[in-house]
């Protein structure tokens, strides 16, 4: 999933950060390097979890991408985070599903779900909370997405089919029934070129 339209859509749809939504590839760095006014939120890669291959004949997996949105809250106001917590956090979380969930940010995608939050930090001045979310892909061959697996490259790399022939050698009534290697019959079908 491209981070990128997460944080255009939060930059757009979500008031109280002013425009403050970053990335970022690790919440390690965010304490240290974002000290943008508070509310701010940064928007991080979280798992990449694969699903089974189901095919028999190529591949074909249900997948899940997940980020975070770590927001940064005021809690100057309370060293113990009571307030931040109880009041900032739920009015936050209201205002980032009101943007993600449900979203689909292409069409290899299902609609963005929530999938739960934690408090990872709080000092005298912040706190800070990550909001997680995520949503489902398929992997599978398919020709001419972004997508498309080393099947589906070769499929398409593949001239398109010009026409068939077939050579029939009937079974001989033999004990047991088998071919002869003789063959009895021949078709040749013409296809017209793709248009």
């Amino acid at each position: 999933m491209l981070l990128s339209q997460i944080i255009n859509e939060l930059r757009a749809g979500a008031p109280r950060f002013g425009g403050r939504v970053f990335g970022a590839a690790e919440f390690a760095a965010v304490p240290e390097a974002g000290h943008a006014p508070v509310a701010s939120a940064y928007v991080m890669p979280l798992d990449d979890r694969a699903g089974d291959n189901t095919s028999s004949t190529g591949i074909y997996q249900q997948n899940r991408d997940a980020f975070a949105v770590v927001v940064s809250v005021d809690n100057t106001a309370d060293e113990l985070g009571s307030v931040a917590t109880a009041d900032q956090v739920h009015v936050v979380r209201a205002e980032l599903l009101a943007v993600l969930a449900g979203l689909r940010v292409s069409a290899d995608y299902g609609p963005i779900e929530y999938e739960g939050g934690m408090l990872l930090k709080m000092n005298r001045a912040r706190l800070f909370y990550r909001f997680e979310f995520g949503a489902d892909w398929e992997l599978h061959a398919s020709v001419g997405t972004t997508d498309a697996t080393r099947q589906g490259r070769d499929l398409a790399a593949l001239s398109p089919l010009a026409g068939i022939d077939i050579a029939l050698d009937a079974i001989a009534p033999t004990t047991p029934p088998a071919p002869d290697g003789v063959i009895d019959a021949r078709l040749s079908i013409d296809l017209p070129p793709p248009t």
